[in-house]
């Protein structure tokens, strides 16, 4: 049964999704995500993390994120930088670049700016600029772990 026309069913769904990876060294991820809905040769990626920690609790870490996805004709590369002035509060910057192939779309770019604090282990609230070569936004989210 539709929930008032907003085109989703009252039923539960679930999607399977994996994240395999290796950390070859002290500080160092890397890993890429499936899930059942992708086929690998229709969509893969690669991520690395590396945190790089500093004296009284600070660190760096630098992500990036590359992406090949045959269903939209796009690839991407991401890279964030965040700077941890405690093992809780952080400041972030970051930028990715979208690549279209072959249908006319020109590429796009978006770069944000955030700030996160962990509660605890398991908790945190951050706050994000998003500014993209088609839109900007604000946005306040949060994280549970389990």
């Amino acid at each position: 049964e539709d929930n008032a026309g907003y085109g989703h069913s009252g039923k539960w769904k679930s999607r399977l999704n994996a994240r395999i990876g290796v950390a070859p060294t002290d500080g160092l991820q890397i890993w890429s995500d499936f899930n059942e809905s992708s086929d690998i040769s229709e969509y893969w990626n690669l991520n690395a993390k590396y945190v790089r920690p500093f004296a009284n609790e600070t660190a760096l870490a630098i992500e990036t994120h590359y992406a090949d996805d045959k269903v939209f004709d796009m690839r991407s590369l991401l890279v964030n930088v965040d700077y941890y002035f405690t093992h809780s509060s952080s400041i972030g910057f970051g930028t990715a670049h979208f690549m279209f192939d072959g249908d006319g779309r020109d590429d796009d770019n978006a770069y944000h700016a955030r700030a996160r604090h962990f509660f605890t282990e398991k908790t945190s609230v951050d706050l994000t600029y998003h500014s993209s070569d088609h839109s900007d936004s604000w946005m306040i989210g949060g994280t549970i772990r389990f």
